[in-house]
């Protein structure tokens, strides 16, 4: 069984905003208590609740059709495709302008950024063969994705490669990497 959260019992709670993906029945459970609920960077499938989303398809095409122009063919894509809805858009719009320029999508360049259970994020495996570039499903793996491939034991070759992210504060990069990031509220700049 479903338990709401405390704060909800006492009835004077009159509206909520969920960051961060929460299971259908947990937000069915929810919306029986309110129905003044706003999903923030996510939707749920056949749920009728007001949600606020970034444009994940379209800045993830972006940002990969713009390494495809500055010279990478093999691009990979680090988030887990079914994990959240945004995610999944992100990894839709890297597979569009992939297909689009006739570029194989490799499997073993699709890179799951967390474990089953949903929550151990940046826990990433890189293949032995490598791409030149990877897009990224957010910020937090992008720099996590870094941290792990400047180890010279997960990155022996110690090859420059380009990663990228479709939203985010960008930290200081000092890391031998090029990175690029889509900002949708902007023109973007790369």
């Amino acid at each position: 069984s479903i338990i709401p959260p405390n704060i909800l019992a006492n009835g004077k709670i009159t509206g909520l905003i969920s960051l961060g993906q929460i299971s259908p029945a947990y937000l069915k459970m929810l919306m029986g208590i309110t129905s003044n609920i706003v999903l923030l960077d996510y939707y749920i499938p056949d749920i009728d609740a007001d949600c606020v989303i970034s444009n994940g398809i379209s800045g993830a095409y972006r940002i990969t059709k713009h390494l495809i122009e500055n010279g990478h063919k093999d691009i990979g894509f680090i988030g887990t495709r079914l994990a959240t809805s945004s995610i999944y858009d992100r990894f839709n719009g890297y597979a569009r302008a992939m297909l689009e320029n006739n570029l194989i999508i490799r499997e073993e360049w699709i890179i799951n950024d967390r474990k089953n259970d949903n929550m151990n994020f940046g826990e990433m495996d890189f293949p032995s063969a490598m791409p030149t570039a990877f897009v990224c499903n957010c910020d937090e793996i992008a720099f996590a994705a870094i941290r792990k491939l400047s180890d010279p034991v997960v990155s022996p070759s110690g090859k420059k490669l380009a990663v990228t992210v479709t939203e985010g504060d960008v930290e200081q990069n000092s890391y031998k990497t090029d990175i690029w990031v889509y900002d949708e509220t902007h023109t973007p700049s790369f």
